[in-house]
C-alpha cells in the first residue's frame, strides 16, 4: 500500500470525525471567496457603485479576520487530530514506519483535506455567488443589481491563500509527529482517569466574581463605562473559567445529598459522567463559551445599532420633510407648490405647519450656558396637536422647559442646578435687552428635529415671541416648515423630487426622515451582513471543535457503554445516557455564552437609553435554534457509532 492510499483510507475511516472539521473549512473558503469576487467585480473596480472603495475596505478588513481565525482554528484542529491518534501512530512505529515516514502520511492527508475544502468552498461561492450580489445590491440601494460575475483574480487569490494557510499549518503540525517515544503513544489511552479537584472557595469565588461583573454591566451607564468596562469583562471571564473547572464537582457532591433523585433511573450515571466530562473538556467549554459570547455581542450589537438608529432617525425627526429657512431672505416656501408635488407622487398632506422660532442661551448664577431656541405656546401646541402628545396651557408670563435631548441626564452637574432654578434668563446674540422667567414646568420631548432647533426649547407666550422676533437680528431668526403626508415610508422619489425643487434657491436647508433612515441603514445593514457571515462561520467553528472534541474520546465511550451493557443497562437507557451527555457538552457553553450576551446587552441598553432587550434575544433564540440542529446531527452520528460498537 502506497503512502497516498494510506491516507486515503485514513481519511474515510474516520470520517466522522474529519466531516465537521472539513464543513468549517468549505464555509471559511466560501466566504473567502464570495467577498473576493465582491471587490474584484468589475462594477465594482470601474467605480461604478457610488461607495464601492469604503465597501470593499470594510470587506478586506472581513477577509483579514476570517484569514486569522482559520488559521488558529484549523490549527487547533490539526493538533487534536494528532493528540487523539497517539495509539495509531505507535502502532505504525511498532510496525516499522519511521518518523519521517509518519510525517510524509501527515502531509498526504492535509493535502487532500486542503483540497477538497478549497475546491468544494469555490464550488459552493460559485454557485451562491448571484444570491450574495442580490443581496448586497438591495442592502448598497442600486437601481439595477450587479450582474453574475465569477473574476478570475478572485479563484486565484482564494486559493493562494488557502494553501498557504493550509501548508503553514501543516509544518506547525509535523513538530508534533514523531516526538514521542513508542511506550508513551501505545499507552495514550490506558491513563487511569484520575477523580477531579475540587474547592469549595474557588467555587464560591466563580460564583462572587461572575454576580459581581453581571451587577456591574447591569449598572453601567455613560457616567461609568470607563471606569466599568474592562474590570467586568475580567471578572466575568475569570468567574466563568472556575465555573467550568470547579461547579461540575459542587453540583454532583450537592446532589448527592439527594440520595431519591441521585439513584433514579440513570440519575447517577448522568451525573458522575457529567463532572468527569465537563472537568475534562473545562478549557475547551471555557473558550466556546467566551467565543460564543463574543459573537453573540457583536451579531446582536450589529442588529441593535441597526435597528435602533433607524427608530432614532424616526424619534428625533417628528416630521417627515422639514425645511429651514432664515427670516427674511429669500422667498417664503410656496406650500401650495409643494402640495402639487406631493399630490402627483400619489400622496395626501396630513399636516403642514409653518414654525417661527428665535435662537438664543440661557445663561444663570452658576454660569450655566447652553443654546436654545424659542417658540410660542400657540405653536407649540398646534404642533402637539398634529403629534398627538400633550399639550401646554396657555401663559402670559414664564417659560415651559423643553427637553429634546436623550442624553439630558448625562449633562454636567451645572445643568442640573440650572433646571433645578425657579427663573430663567434668555439671552439673544446682538440683542442688549434679555428675558427672565419662571420654569413653569420641565418636560422631555422631542417637538421638531433638534439640528433645526436646539437640544433645548423654550415655550414662551406668544406676546414675548412677538417681542423677541422684532428686536431680535435677521441672523437669529429661523422659520422651520414642517410637512407631513401619507405612506412617508414609501416616499423617496417624492423626498428626491422636492429637494430638486429647492436646490436653485441656497437659503433652505431641508431635511427628511426616510432619507436619513435610507443613510443609516444602508451603512448599519451592510456591516451587519458582512458581521453575520463572520459570526457564522465563528459559530460553525465552536461547533465543530465540539463534534471533534466527542469523536475523540469515541473509542474511550464505547468501552464504557459496552461495559453498563454488561450489567444491565439497555439500549433506551443508553439513549438518554448520550442525550443527556451529548446534550451537555452542546448547550452548556450556549447557555452560559447566552446570559453573558444578555447582560452585555444590558449595558448597551444603558448606553444608548434604549429597551433593546427584545431584539437581543432574537439574535440569542437564533443562536439557540442552530446549536440545537449542530447538537441534534452531532447525537445521531454520535449515537449511531455507539450504537454499532454495542451491538457487535
Amino acid at each position: 500500500m502506497t503512502f497516498r492510499r494510506l491516507a486515503f483510507s485514513n481519511i474515510r475511516q474516520s470520517w466522522h470525525r474529519y466531516a465537521a472539521y472539513f464543513l468549517s473549512c468549505v464555509f471559511s473558503v466560501t466566504v473567502f471567496f464570495l467577498y473576493s469576487s465582491f471587490i474584484y467585480h468589475p462594477d465594482i473596480v470601474s467605480g461604478k457603485v457610488s461607495g464601492g472603495e469604503l465597501i470593499s475596505g470594510l470587506i478586506v478588513m472581513s477577509q483579514f479576520m476570517i484569514m486569522m481565525f482559520s488559521f488558529f482554528f484549523v490549527l487547533y484542529s490539526s493538533s487534536a487530530f494528532l493528540r487523539s491518534r497517539k495509539k495509531e501512530f505507535g502502532l505504525f512505529t511498532l510496525f516499522g514506519m519511521t518518523k519521517w515516514q509518519m510525517r510524509r502520511m501527515v502531509i498526504y492527508e492535509n493535502m487532500i483535506i486542503s483540497l477538497l475544502a478549497i475546491a468544494c468552498g469555490i464550488a459552493a461561492g460559485a454557485v451562491t455567488l448571484k444570491l450574495f450580489l442580490m443581496v448586497l445590491s438591495r442592502l448598497l440601494r442600486i437601481d439595477t443589481p450587479l450582474p453574475f460575475y465569477i473574476s478570475l483574480s478572485s479563484v486565484q487569490i482564494t486559493i493562494i491563500a488557502y494553501l498557504v494557510l493550509f501548508t503553514l499549518i501543516t509544518l506547525f503540525s509535523l513538530r508534533k509527529v514523531g516526538k514521542l517515544q513508542i511506550i508513551q503513544l501505545i499507552k495514550a489511552e490506558k491513563q487511569t482517569r484520575k477523580p477531579p479537584r475540587f474547592s469549595w472557595m474557588l467555587f464560591v469565588a466563580s460564583l462572587v466574581l461572575i454576580g459581581t461583573g453581571y451587577y456591574m454591566a447591569y449598572n453601567t451607564d455613560l457616567l461609568n463605562i470607563a471606569a466599568n468596562f474592562f474590570p467586568t469583562i475580567g471578572l466575568t471571564f475569570i468567574g466563568t473559567y472556575f465555573l467550568y473547572t470547579q461547579g461540575s464537582t459542587a453540583i454532583v457532591k450537592l446532589l448527592s445529598y439527594n440520595k431519591r433523585y441521585l439513584y433514579s433511573g440513570t440519575n447517577l450515571l448522568n451525573v458522575t459522567q457529567a463532572s468527569y466530562r465537563i472537568r475534562d473538556n473545562a478549557r475547551v467549554l471555557y473558550t466556546i463559551t467566551l467565543l460564543s459570547a463574543v459573537v453573540l455581542t457583536a451579531s446582536a450589537t450589529f442588529f441593535v445599532v441597526d435597528k435602533g438608529l433607524q427608530i432614532k432617525a424616526e424619534a428625533f425627526n417628528p416630521f417627515q420633510f422639514s425645511v429651514l429657512q432664515r427670516d427674511g431672505e429669500g422667498r417664503p416656501l410656496a406650500m401650495n407648490k409643494v402640495k402639487e408635488t406631493v399630490e402627483s407622487h400619489g400622496h395626501q398632506i396630513t399636516a403642514a405647519i409653518t414654525t417661527p422660532i428665535v435662537q438664543a442661551y440661557v445663561k444663570d448664577v452658576y454660569s450655566f450656558n447652553k443654546g436654545a431656541a424659542a417658540i410660542s405656546v400657540s405653536k407649540y401646541n398646534e404642533i402637539a396637536a398634529n403629534k398627538q402628545f400633550a399639550k401646554v396651557k396657555p401663559i402670559t408670563a414664564g417659560v415651559y422647559w423643553i427637553d429634546q435631548s436623550e442624553y439630558i441626564k448625562y449633562i454636567d452637574s451645572s445643568y442640573q442646578k440650572a433646571v433645578a432654578l425657579d427663573k430663567v434668563t434668555i439671552r439673544v446674540e446682538g440683542v442688549s435687552q434679555s428675558y427672565t422667567a419662571k420654569v413653569i414646568e420641565r418636560i422631555e420631548q422631542v417637538v421638531m428635529s433638534p439640528s433645526y432647533t436646539a437640544d433645548l426649547l423654550l415655550v414662551v407666550p406668544d406676546d414675548v415671541m412677538k417681542q423677541l422676533q422684532s428686536t431680535a437680528p435677521v441672523a437669529e431668526k429661523r422659520i422651520i416648515y414642517n410637512i407631513d403626508w401619507t405612506d412617508g415610508n414609501e416616499a423617496l422619489p417624492l423626498v428626491q423630487n422636492l429637494k430638486k425643487q429647492l436646490a436653485a434657491d441656497s437659503i433652505y436647508h431641508v431635511s427628511s426622515r426616510i432619507e436619513e433612515r435610507n443613510e443609516i441603514s444602508q451603512t448599519t445593514s451592510l456591516i451587519f451582513f458582512i458581521g453575520i457571515f463572520i459570526s457564522l462561520l465563528f459559530f460553525i467553528a465552536s461547533g465543530s471543535i465540539i463534534y471533534f472534541k466527542l469523536f475523540s474520546d469515541l473509542q474511550e465511550d464505547q468501552a464504557y457503554f459496552r461495559s453498563l451493557t454488561r450489567i444491565g443497562l439497555t439500549l433506551s437507557e443508553i439513549r438518554r445516557v448520550v442525550n443527556v451527555q451529548v446534550g451537555l457538552v452542546f448547550f452548556l457553553p450556549c447557555v452560559v455564552g447566552s446570559i453573558h450576551t444578555m447582560f452585555a446587552m444590558k449595558t448597551l441598553s444603558n448606553l444608548l437609553l434604549e429597551n433593546i432587550m427584545g431584539y437581543a434575544s432574537t439574535i440569542v433564540c437564533a443562536f439557540i435554534v442552530m446549536q440545537f440542529i449542530y447538537f441534534l446531527a452531532a447525537r445521531r452520528t454520535y449515537l449511531k457509532k455507539i450504537m454499532q460498537e454495542i451491538v457487535i
